[in-house]
């Protein structure tokens, strides 16, 4: 019998298993060091820009996601979610181990979410990328899918006045 060494494919594929398997223990230490308090920040963060102003939300964002994002594109993004109202929960906030994992070529350690954001009047589902600059989390990356109203008398669209 061969040593297990002696096919290059075997020692690659070994390789590959042992880097994989760094970057999820990697993943699950960053989960378990920043959970709480990343999540604490999201639903803080989520009840701010609620308020649907487009400052609140740049003063919510990393240096790199404000810098590429214009005032009209925040404004565009507010008018369009305006109408959902304040922010009331975040249900069961997923964690995303490739971010973690992937952060380890970041200088600062990224963190990403997802999950139900219900407001006042409807819902949207919302991705977030956290980072830690400096000790304390901004938004690297946040996405909010197309709303989902809640039933009203306006046929399910609230008015976005």
């Amino acid at each position: 019998m061969k040593p297990l060494f002696d096919k290059p494919l075997h020692l690659i594929v070994i390789v590959i298993l042992l880097v994989v398997s760094g970057f999820y223990f990697y993943a699950g230490r960053q989960q378990e060091r920043f959970d709480t308090d990343a999540v604490a920040y999201l639903r803080q963060a989520l009840a701010d820009i609620g308020s649907w102003q487009p400052q609140v939300l740049r003063r919510q964002l990393a240096n790199e996601a404000s810098a590429a994002v214009t005032d009209a594109q925040l404004d565009a993004l507010m008018r369009r979610y305006r109408a959902l109202g304040a922010f009331k929960t975040l249900e069961d906030p997923q964690f995303a181990r490739l971010t973690a994992a992937l952060s380890l070529f970041h200088r600062e350690p990224l963190l990403s979410y997802s999950g139900l954001a219900r407001f006042q009047h409807g819902s949207a589902q919302i991705t977030a990328t956290l980072v830690l600059h400096d000790g304390r989390f901004q938004l690297y990356n946040f996405n909010l899918g197309p709303p989902q109203w809640d039933n009203t008398d306006n046929g399910g669209t609230p008015d976005a006045g």
